[in-house]
């Protein structure tokens, strides 16, 4: 009887302490769904896209998909594109393992899928969304590490969405 008197008074007790309406610790929370909301394009400076792929670039935003938020550069008649994607893969392992190399991207780590001189495809693993990256220059834009020097824009584009 004892443990029924202590059950009822603590149900009784619960709607009494409710949440506090304190949503605080929510703002911060990471399973926040708000980097959905982003718009990768204005994370990046125009000059940056142009050292990168060029300076006749254009600017299309989007995405594949409601969970996708991106933004993609190209220059009209040639393959230079530069393509950011947030997202949330639903096998990471499946984009870090067997990766060429791995490479720092602030505080965080990109995995280099595939990269030469001219093009580069890395996901960087970061919280509360990754980012892909994916990126072809033209031919007097080619350089060994390609990558590399794609990883200030992504560093920028992540601490905006952290």
């Amino acid at each position: 009887m004892a443990r029924a008197a202590c059950a009822t008074i603590a149900l009784l007790a619960l709607p009494a302490c409710g949440d506090g309406g304190d949503d605080s610790a929510s703002a911060d929370d990471r399973t926040s769904v708000s980097w959905l909301d982003t718009d990768v394009c204005s994370l990046v400076d125009d000059a940056d896209v142009a050292t990168l792929i060029g300076p006749k670039a254009t600017t299309k935003a989007g995405g594949s998909g409601p969970s996708r938020p991106e933004c993609a550069w190209t220059v009209a008649g040639t393959e230079r594109r530069l393509v950011l994607r947030l997202w949330q893969p639903p096998v990471p392992a499946a984009l870090t393992e067997g990766t060429r190399r791995t490479t720092a991207v602030g505080p965080d780590t990109g995995y280099v899928e595939a990269e030469d001189k001219q093009s580069c495809l890395m996901h960087v693993e970061a919280e509360p969304a990754w980012l892909s990256v994916d990126l072809v220059v033209p031919r007097d834009g080619s350089r060994p590490r390609l990558c590399d020097a794609v990883t200030p824009m992504a560093e920028q584009v992540l601490a905006f969405v952290r």
